[in-house]
């Protein structure tokens, strides 16, 4: 499978097209979809991208709601260039560390978990959802389940193929992603046209070497320049996890491109089978670092390393103290 070219002509690579606009359809049709009231959380990575490009017009999506929690946050231009691409009204919510972080009761008490890089993530995905809720749209398209099944996370390019598709049928069978129950705790339906069940299977028929290749030449960067540190620290933890109005503001929205990105990239199948769109070629950012929740916690694989939000509140020694009092508490 050759990842030259914006055609493919690839039989399976045109089927995976197929499926994923048939799945669009079937959500559509689904007794809890309605087309007057849609929307998409957008990122502006691939997996939203294609969802939001792609679902425009069969799930009727009227907006694209992304956050944004700091200035370093990789997804700014991206998702502006995507929802502009789209045709679609963009609700950029630039809020602050703070004001994400009140999101965090909520996702601890719907997802039942204390997990740093769920939360992480899950935070700005809660407010996306809650600003949706609150402009009075009922359902959600998103990206989830196209880096489990496509390759996408970089911690999997450096496993050998038996052991990246016995990875990959884990996270298949196991995957459960946030926004489903917290878009139901704010009532709204959510969905994804890649966690579909025929999706899932055309997506078994790609290997490793047909999902994860070699950047082609001449294609665009979109590149994070702190990407490759961050996966590389928070790959273990990713592990344990498993658990897309016209061609001018599109012009004007496009991305700028960055450094050099990593020769590797996942999700090949993807990319040829949805060539269009500003981000074809962007390659992994984490929700955390995209939307710039990252700055939450320390970052020591920075070239400068860079104390997180929640260490500037408290030294280590105030957090030693106050530890000793409670278990002298008890």
């Amino acid at each position: 499978m050759a990842a030259e070219g914006g055609d493919c002509a690839d039989p399976r690579i045109l089927q995976l097209r197929a499926t994923i606009l048939q799945s669009n359809h079937d959500i559509a049709t689904h007794e809890h979809w309605d087309k007057e009231r849609a929307c998409v959380i957008l990122s502006g990575g691939r997996d939203s991208s294609i969802a939001a490009c792609a679902g425009r017009q069969p799930l009727g999506l009227r907006a694209a709601f992304t956050v944004l929690a700091s200035p370093g946050a990789t997804d700014r231009p991206f998702a502006a260039a995507v929802a502009a691409a789209a045709g679609l009204q963009h609700r950029q919510l630039d809020l602050s560390l703070e004001d994400v972080l009140q999101e965090l009761p909520t996702c601890v008490r719907v997802l039942q978990s204390f997990d740093p890089m769920t939360l992480r993530n899950d935070v700005a995905v809660c407010a996306a959802l809650r600003a949706a809720a609150a402009a009075g749209f009922t359902c959600a398209v998103m990206g989830d389940a196209a880096d489990e099944l496509f390759g996408g996370y970089n911690f999997t390019h450096r496993l050998d193929d038996a052991a990246w598709q016995h990875n990959r049928e884990r996270m298949a069978r196991l995957m459960r992603f946030g926004s489903v129950p917290l878009g139901r705790h704010f009532g709204l339906f959510v969905a994804s046209p890649f966690n579909q069940p025929a999706v899932i299977q055309a997506a078994m028929q790609f290997s490793k070497a047909d999902c994860v290749q070699l950047r082609p030449a001449g294609a665009g960067t979109g590149a994070c320049p702190q990407r490759e540190q961050h996966e590389h620290k928070q790959q273990d933890t990713v592990q344990q996890e498993d658990n897309m109005q016209g061609q001018q503001a599109q012009q004007q929205a496009q991305p700028e491109p960055g450094p050099s990105p990593p020769p590797l990239l996942g999700k090949m199948p993807l990319r040829l089978a949805f060539p269009e769109g500003p981000t074809c070629w962007r390659g992994k950012d984490p929700i955390e670092v995209g939307c710039g929740t990252t700055e939450l916690g320390d970052r020591p694989w920075l070239p400068q390393p860079a104390e997180g939000y929640f260490s500037r509140l408290i030294s280590d020694t105030e957090l030693r103290r106050g530890g000793g009092r409670r278990r002298r508490k008890g």
